[in-house]
């Protein structure tokens, strides 16, 4: 099943706003935008500026350092910090998407508090980072939510392939996820597939996804996939795919 498929009849999750819109209203800081499958708030952080914002030929993405979230792990409807660090190689400034497979997730700049769902399972938290040439950068931390209550165990996901994993812009590729239900109820199984740009076609293990159009340079695409059982008990995992303009 496609998150696209399911935006009505999911209140739970949210929807994508591009940075570029966030900008033009710097003033309000932090955007929520909440639709049905992805909970999603672009904030907006500064930086010191530089480089000359009219040449993007030359321009380099931001670099993420690192993303952490403390705790890993917790129970249904508790909290986590999530914080990423990037910095940008023209020392321009840095803007900040962040974007859930499921729950909420709320904060300012390169810090943002992520609240688990009523399900247990792997969660996604992504992080989003451009600079003010549009370049850039993304990197996804998971996250286990525990349900001390319920017996049932969340799928198992054993792998996650892109042929092939690079690609120019509006190119395809077929993504391949390997899952099972370790309770056997593989039947039950949904797929709930994502990613930072482009599009999906298909459902269940085995999807495509069209490219979209990088901004200035070759990008790295997060996709991810949540499995999700009849329980509400879920896995995910995600890979990396690069567009080249």
């Amino acid at each position: 099943m496609l998150i696209a498929d399911q935006l009505d009849s999911a209140n739970e999750y949210g929807g994508i706003m591009p940075l570029k819109l966030i900008r033009t209203i710097n003033m309000i800081k932090t955007i929520a935008i909440n639709f049905s499958l992805i909970s999603l708030i672009w904030i907006v952080g500064c930086g010191s500026g530089g480089g000359d914002s009219n040449d993007l030929s030359t321009n380099k993405a931001p670099v993420i350092l690192s993303i952490a979230a403390e705790p890993e792990t917790l129970g249904i409807g508790g909290t986590t910090s999530i914080v990423v660090s990037a910095t940008d190689p023209e020392n321009d400034p840095l803007f900040y998407g962040w974007q859930v497979s499921l729950g909420s997730i709320t904060g300012n700049g390169p810090t943002a508090i992520w609240r688990a769902p009523a399900g247990s399972g792997e969660y996604l938290v992504s992080v989003f980072v451009e600079d003010d040439r549009f370049a850039a950068a993304n990197a996804t931390i998971s996250v286990w939510v525990n349900d001390s209550n319920s017996d049932n165990l969340p799928p198992i996901v054993n792998y996650i392939t892109a042929n092939p994993d690079i690609l120019p812009s509006r190119g395809v590729t077929e993504i391949t996820v390997g899952a099972y239900d370790p309770d056997g109820d593989y039947e039950q199984l949904e797929f709930l597939w994502g990613s930072a740009a482009g599009s999906f076609d298909g459902q269940g293990a085995n999807v495509i996804w069209t490219a979209p159009v990088p901004s200035c340079c070759p990008t790295a695409y997060s996709v991810w996939v949540i499995v999700r059982d009849s329980e509400r008990a879920t896995s995910s995992i995600s890979r990396s795919i690069t567009v080249i303009p």
